[in-house]
Formats: C-alpha cells, sequence, structure tokens
C-alpha cells in the first residue's frame, strides 16, 4: 500500500518544479517514518531510593540505602534513529552523567531508561558510581512544564528493574577495582526494591 501511494504521489508530481516536488517527498517520508520528537526537553532528573544488600570492605555485608539524586548536564538530543532522548557529559569530566530514556508514542510511560553518574563528593575525599537501568516506568503526574514518571514498592506488579550499580570508596584508601562500598549483587535489584516498603523510582522530564 506504501509502495502505491509513493508511486502515486510521485506521478501526481512530475509537472511539479523540482522544489515543489522535493517538498512533497520529504512531508511524505517524514510521515511514514514517524514526523520526529514529541518533546523538547531542556533536562532529565534521575531520583531513586530503596534498601540493598551491600559489600562494605572490611566489615562484610550490610542493609543500606541506595539513594540518588542528579541532573542532566549537558544539552537533552533527541536521537531519531533509536527514538530516544539522550545527555552525555564530557566523559573525562567529574561529575561524569549519562542519560538516555525511552518514551511510548502517547508519552505517557518511559520504555527504557539508562542512568550512569560518576562523581566526587565529602569535599572531594570521596567517589561513587551510580548505573541505574530500568523500563516500564508510567507517568505520574504532570507539574508545570515538567512531565515526572514514578513507580514504588506499592506498584507490585511492577518488574523493571534488571540492572542497578553502586560503588563508592574513599580515594586515600582504595579505589574503583576495590571500592568501600558496592551493591552486592547488581542483578538483585527488583528483589531489593520489592521488599523495601519506602523504595521508588522517579524520572523528571523538563520541556
Amino acid at each position: 500500500m506504501r509502495k502505491l501511494l509513493v508511486v502515486c504521489v510521485v506521478l501526481g508530481c512530475i509537472a511539479l518544479s523540482g522544489c515543489d516536488f522535493l517538498a512533497i517527498v520529504e512531508d511524505l517520508i517524514s510521515d511514514l517514518i514517524g514526523g520526529g520528537p514529541t518533546y523538547t526537553f531542556t533536562s532529565m532528573v534521575v531520583r531513586y531510593s530503596f534498601n540493598g544488600q551491600v559489600m562494605h570492605k572490611g566489615f562484610g555485608v550490610e542493609t543500606k540505602t541506595i539513594a540518588a539524586s542528579y541532573e542532566s548536564i549537558a544539552d537533552v538530543v533527541y536521537q531519531p534513529s533509536v527514538d530516544s532522548y539522550s545527555s552525555q557529559s564530557p566523559i573525562n569530566e567529574l561529575p561524569y552523567i549519562y542519560i538516555n530514556v525511552s518514551l511510548d508514542a502517547a508519552g505517557s510511560m518511559i520504555t527504557y531508561i539508562g542512568a550512569w553518574r560518576r562523581t566526587r563528593h565529602t569535599n572531594g575525599a570521596w567517589e561513587r558510581i551510580d548505573n541505574l537501568t530500568a523500563e516500564n516506568i508510567p507517568l505520574d503526574r504532570e507539574v508545570g512544564n515538567s512531565l515526572i514518571f514514578r513507580v514504588d514498592a506499592s506498584d507490585l506488579a511492577w518488574n523493571g528493574l534488571p540492572y542497578v550499580d553502586y560503588q563508592d570508596w574513599l580515594i586515600a584508601q582504595t579505589n574503583e577495582l576495590d571500592p568501600t562500598y558496592r551493591i552486592l549483587d547488581n542483578y538483585a535489584a527488583q528483589t531489593y526494591f520489592s521488599n523495601d516498603p519506602n523504595a521508588y523510582i522517579e524520572i523528571e522530564l523538563r520541556q
């Protein structure tokens, strides 16, 4: 059907000038591939918190709150080849923040988010890595120009947290290869999340 439509348009445009013809073809291609981004976002904010099992260097396994809150640094760019929005700061600078988000066609669900932060804190004495991969986070509310997507532990059927990384180390004593704290099992994040009644993930997309 689409091939027939293209043929009809081409035959109908033969008599038009070159500019008119190209404009019609560009409009047709845009319609066929989806027409580009639905939103223009100025920044993206990642917030989450849940209790998880953490290995504390020299002390063993502990229960610790794994929480993060950070905002994109670089411009948010729409990537048409994968239909997603991303922001990546310079990789050789700290803090380094990368966030990639895909939405469903209605804009009512984050179908995928990959978020990564590397930063220093406590007057530069500690360095930390946070990495989150999550899926199917529904739109919770709109506040001003922000779309806020949220899921918490009360959403018993939600099963969209395949991976979380958390590492934190005192720079004077150790490094990334043997951090002071690290999540015990990256792939058990969903279990940790579901077992914490106060757990939540919240993603804010600012327009």
